[in-house]
């Protein structure tokens, strides 16, 4: 299990807990393409850490996740 597996388990537990529906409860965006990334990094000037970039190829974004977690791929 990886860490967006755990916290996916973590937020079917809160959504369980939320009996008032206070919080929107969503699941993790499709990842991000190589491209995306890449583009990301070249717009930085370095390569994004392993750990993140490995995330973001998994989660491109997570509605409700601490309230809402921005996708890589919105247009800022």
């Amino acid at each position: 299990m990886d860490i967006v597996d755990e916290l996916t388990a973590v937020g079917r537990d809160i959504e369980r807990a939320d009996v008032d529906q206070i919080f929107h409860h969503g699941g993790p965006d499709p990842g991000a393409d190589v491209g995306a990334v890449r583009s990301l990094e070249r717009r930085l000037g370095y390569r994004l850490p392993g750990f993140y970039r490995d995330f973001l190829l998994r989660c491109d974004g997570w509605a409700g996740f601490y309230f809402t977690v921005r996708r890589l791929t919105r247009t800022f």
